[in-house]
């Protein structure tokens, strides 16, 4: 990159950071309802125009503001989790546990992220969430992969589906907490029965 386009990018990069800054503080200070474009401009010293080749709305702005700080979260979740050798329920409510405590810091402004994921407009800072959510399948799928070799799950299981499964009890855990229905702990505990079900199954064991 020539110096002249190397310029623009840190320009470009300098921008949108002072974008996430003041998403950050206007959000914290009036929440995601009082938050308008045209404050956020304002607050991080760019015209309305230029804040829009950013973001194409407040619902973007939504995703720019989460997203980096998932994927932090989530690399965290992954490097602290038990050893393999450890039961997979434990590793997997390990896995999720972080994810909890992040959006404890705001369960309002959570609630509005988490409802937005559920409809796809197709916006870029929105792909890259869904593709972030797309990776941390990968990793449920691949922690279930060393279950698997440690014979904890069924060597016939298809790994991709189960974490979809596993996803999905994460997933209805956190709408059921963020939607008023029972408190973080109580989520936190559905979450880790419906794991244990997850692993050991409906069928009735064969009688010896």
């Amino acid at each position: 990159m020539n110096g002249e386009g190397g310029r623009r990018e840190r320009n470009k990069q300098l921008k949108l950071a002072r974008i996430r800054e003041a998403a950050a503080a206007l959000f914290a200070e009036r929440g995601f309802e009082g938050t308008t474009m045209r404050e956020l401009a304002e607050r991080a010293d760019v015209a309305t125009g230029t804040l829009f080749l950013y973001v194409a709305d407040k619902r973007e702005l939504l995703f720019l503001h989460f997203t980096d700080r998932l994927s932090g979260v989530v690399e965290r979740s992954l490097a602290g989790l038990p050893g393999a050798e450890s039961p997979v329920v434990e590793r997997l409510a390990a896995c999720f546990a972080p994810l909890f405590a992040f959006y404890a810091h705001d369960p309002e402004l959570a609630r509005h992220f988490v409802r937005e994921q559920v409809f796809s407009s197709g916006g870029v800072w929105e792909a890259r969430a869904h593709e972030l959510s797309r990776r941390f399948l990968g990793d449920i799928a691949q922690l279930l992969d060393e279950a698997r070799v440690a014979g904890q799950v069924d060597g016939t299981v298809d790994l991709g589906q189960a974490a979809a499964n596993v996803f999905a009890l994460y997933f209805l855990s956190l709408v059921g907490w963020l939607g008023g229905h029972f408190t973080a702990g109580q989520a936190q505990a559905s979450l880790r029965a419906g794991l244990d079900l997850q692993i050991r199954g409906l069928a009735t064991p064969p009688r010896g």
